[in-house]
């Protein structure tokens, strides 16, 4: 599974959301909006997978919806992350025992390729009150991401040359 910082994700989805008339969630209403508009809005997301892996769609987020998704990630995932992306990937083909010519490498996972299906927005202030604001809907989303940077860390031992097959 490949993660990214929930603060960023949200700012991402309101600024594709803005354009992405195909998508069934769209809503015209998006495209009038600033960011802070959307981070005061009941549109925006409120701990998106702390609920999903829980399986609370709306009731108030406990420990106890934390912890049961900390240890489905620790149970079911490979932790890739969008800050880590050439190494994720190539954890993931390591783990599914893809190899990768260097001509495929460079055509779909090189630096350069990385980021070419972008929506391309501009970058949200850190700090900033629209930050915290998106900070403070996703509380536990954070929680649970500085967790699985953890866990990307502590599974980077099977990928070591020297680690057993």
């Amino acid at each position: 599974s490949l993660f990214r910082h929930p603060v960023e994700r949200v700012v991402s989805l309101f600024y594709y959301l803005q354009t992405a008339t195909w998508e069934h969630t769209y809503d015209p209403i998006y495209a009038t909006m600033t960011l802070d508009d959307y981070a005061n809005s009941n549109f925006v997301e409120s701990n998106i997978l702390v609920r999903l892996l829980s399986k609370n769609p709306e009731s108030p987020i406990s420990q106890e919806d934390i912890a049961l998704s900390k240890e489905f990630i620790r149970r079911k995932c490979l932790i890739g992350l969008v800050t880590h992306m050439e190494e994720s990937i190539e954890r993931f083909n390591a783990f599914f025992g893809i190899v990768m010519d260097e001509v495929c490498r460079e055509d779909y996972v090189s630096e350069k390729r990385i980021g070419a299906n972008k929506h391309s927005h501009p970058p949200i202030e850190r700090p900033s009150a629209t930050w915290d604001k998106l900070a403070r809907k996703n509380w536990a989303d954070i929680i649970l991401y500085e967790y699985v940077i953890e866990l990307f860390m502590e599974q980077g031992h099977m990928f070591r040359a020297d680690a057993p097959q």
